[in-house]
């Protein structure tokens, strides 16, 4: 058993003092989880209610098309088709295709190094996307198949390849039996699941026939080879790479992933897109989708010209450029914004910016840029799409807080916050003295009402000395 750090013991100890003060006691009258603590300290209630158009317009090339746009990128052209002739939320059709583009890289052996390594890493992705019921999802994802080019043996240039299970012993036998990257040194896999809370639920459930399949998925997203041994026989995998892209409702994603779940070292590897609908469009006006202009002919060459473009066996390496700004940006978005979102938890924000070189490398390769040396501006995107997946479990806890906590409490904790914050607006040079005995706060209490204002970005001088 592994001894906790010095880190855990305070978190701990500060987490116990909370719960034994008044002000912890109020928000553990409903029996919140120490996740939702977090979330409800930092005051993320608010629900966004719509797709956040302009947060995906930040990841096309060309968001606006025209006729004097002679050469439009294959994202781009996904966008403003999607835009035009459907309602549906723009991510889950964007997703889509990265991930075809990830699961096409790792079959044909392209890889990616970061600074400060030598490593030849697969570009691998494991996204999670949650929308509402009716959004599009399966439509989206089966559109994107469709314009997957077909090579010259008649068949798709990359598809799907591997299904649920039924049970550990099915899983590692199916996976034995994947196909072999070009070298024959590892197996890949391309794993599309709709509904996917169902499954993980039977994961994490003692007992379940899948419960084994969480190590194999953990020891499969290092690449490692997996074994399962019976009485009959021994089976054994090479080195296996998954490219998943798993689709669910939200609300079911809610209902049947806990707050552990979400938290451990499984869910923190899947990268989560949130979207909802765009409530200002009418899907009446939607009444038959147009494929043909879904799926048009530029769309379609655009799709067959970068697939058919890109070369087998690269491994792609970083310009000093882009280690400056990795190095730059991780640390002020994280100071700025994400110690507030993910609130001792590290390792979250760590995971999600690890993901920048990869999509780094897609943005190269959309782009048909050439050489295999990224620059600066694919790094940028990357980050983007690093924040997003940051953003997007921020909802996603939003969500859940404000499906477990009655509208009412979450007023009341707004109330008592604001009065805290009134008062120090209008006592710029007040003591913690004065606070204690304003609002007969113990010393313990008064801590966790400054620690709560902090997460909400307020400015004094009581809460600049908490640190």
């Amino acid at each position: 058993m592994n001894e906790k750090s010095i880190e855990e013991m305070l978190a701990e100890k500060q987490i116990k003092e909370f719960n034994n003060s008044k002000f912890g006691q109020f928000f553990n009258s409903q029996k919140l989880k120490e996740q939702e603590l977090t979330y409800l300290n930092n005051k993320a209630l608010d629900i966004v209610n719509e797709e956040d158009l302009f947060e995906i317009m930040s990841l096309i090339p060309q968001p606006f098309i025209t006729d004097e746009n002679k050469n439009v990128d294959v994202l781009s052209l996904i966008y403003n088709n999607f835009l035009e002739h459907t309602e549906i939320p723009l991510t889950l059709p964007i997703f889509s295709f990265l991930s075809f583009l990830s699961a096409f890289c790792v079959k044909n052996e392209i890889t990616y190094t970061i600074p400060l390594s030598d490593e030849k890493l697969p570009l691998d992705t494991w996204i999670t996307i949650l929308a509402p019921s009716g959004s599009g999802k399966s439509f989206s994802n089966s559109q994107m198949k469709k314009v997957i080019p077909t090579g010259i043996d008649g068949k798709k240039v990359i598809e799907p390849n591997f299904v649920k299970p039924n049970g550990p012993a099915k899983f590692i036998e199916d996976l034995s039996n994947l196909p072999t990257t070009k070298s024959g040194e590892n197996q890949f896999g391309f794993w599309i699941e709709d509904e996917v809370s169902q499954m993980f639920k039977q994961v994490e459930q003692i007992g379940s026939p899948l419960s084994e399949i969480k190590e194999y998925l953990l020891k499969a997203y290092d690449h490692e080879k997996l074994t399962r041994k019976s009485k009959k026989e021994s089976i054994e995998t090479k080195g296996i790479i998954l490219t998943l892209l798993f689709i669910n409702t939200f609300e079911s994603y809610a209902n049947n992933i806990s707050n552990e779940s979400m938290t451990d070292g499984l869910m923190r590897r899947f990268n989560l897109i949130y979207t909802e609908k765009d409530i200002e469009r009418d899907f009446t006006d939607y009444f038959l989708y147009n494929l043909k202009k879904i799926r048009d002919d530029r769309l379609q060459d655009e799709v067959a010209d970068l697939f058919f473009s890109i070369k087998p066996d690269q491994n792609f390496t970083f310009s000093d450029n882009c280690f400056k700004l990795y190095q730059k940006y991780f640390k002020i978005f994280w100071h700025r914004k994400y110690k507030n979102i993910l609130t001792d938890k590290e390792n979250f924000y760590r995971t999600y910016m690890m993901q920048s070189w990869k999509f780094a490398v897609f943005y190269h390769l959309i782009l048909k840029r050439e050489g295999t040396e990224i620059q600066g501006d694919c790094l940028i995107y990357g980050m983007k799409i690093s924040l997003l997946f940051a953003n997007s479990m921020k909802k996603f806890f939003d969500f859940k807080i404000k499906k477990n906590v009655p509208d009412k409490k979450i007023e009341k904790i707004k109330t008592d916050l604001t009065k805290y914050i009134v008062f120090l607006e209008n006592n710029p040079d007040a003591s913690f003295r004065e606070l204690c005995r304003k609002y007969t706060l113990k010393k313990v209490d008064a801590i966790a009402v400054l620690k709560s204002l902090q997460c909400a970005n307020i400015q004094h001088k009581l809460i600049e000395d908490l640190e």
